[in-house]
């Protein structure tokens, strides 16, 4: 939750009423509220300045609000279960002291999920020993947490004749804000040059 200025305050009014029945009332907002303009920069930069300050004191969890976010996901991890849980439990108290409660946990060890509320998981009740288990969806990208993998699904429409203009619409479709299949769409780059040059 990011507070508003107090001058920006009488700019944030809603109307409101419980029942149909009972008058309007105004309500001034004190928070960002999520949809306006300025709420995904004044998120990001809030996160940033979080990290920043705690980098004085924990500059292992700085580190991680900083550069381990994406837009609202964190994504991280450690080089032990022990190391995870840690990670979990400073980034949770840290950014819960500041107005950010984090939640929609999810871990491919179910030991890092064990001490998190149920209603705090992304999934309740989530089965690791379940080889069939769903994929969760994170930066556009599917993540399956039994094997660690990370699934991108793209089809390709069966053109009748390739042109450049079916091509370039096909590369648009790729969704790769990490550049994890760079080498993949490069290699389609290359082609589209191709066509290009011929």
């Amino acid at each position: 939750m990011i507070l508003l200025d107090s001058k920006s305050k009488d700019f944030h009014h809603i109307l409101w009423r419980f029942n149909k029945q009972d008058p309007i009332s105004i309500y001034q907002l004190q928070t960002v509220t999520y949809g306006s303009r300025t709420a995904p920069f004044l998120a990001c930069n809030t996160l940033n300045t979080i990290g920043k300050q705690i980098s004085d004191i924990d500059i292992e969890i700085g580190i991680i609000i900083i550069h381990d976010f994406y837009v609202d996901d964190l994504i991280t991890g450690g080089n032990s279960i022990y190391e995870a849980k840690i990670i979990q439990e400073k980034s949770s108290s840290t950014l819960k002291d500041n107005g950010f409660y984090l939640r929609k946990w999810i871990s491919n060890c179910s030991a890092i999920l064990e001490n998190i509320p149920k209603n705090d998981l992304a999934q309740a009740g989530i089965d690791l020993q379940d080889k069939s288990s769903t994929f969760h969806k994170s930066l556009g990208l599917k993540w399956c947490p039994i094997s660690d993998t990370l699934l991108f699904e793209y089809t390709i429409e069966n053109q009748k004749t390739w042109s450049k203009r079916n091509l370039l619409k096909d590369l648009g479709k790729v969704y790769d804000p990490l550049g994890l299949i760079c080498p993949i769409t490069t290699t389609f780059k290359m082609i589209f040059q191709e066509f290009w040059i011929n």
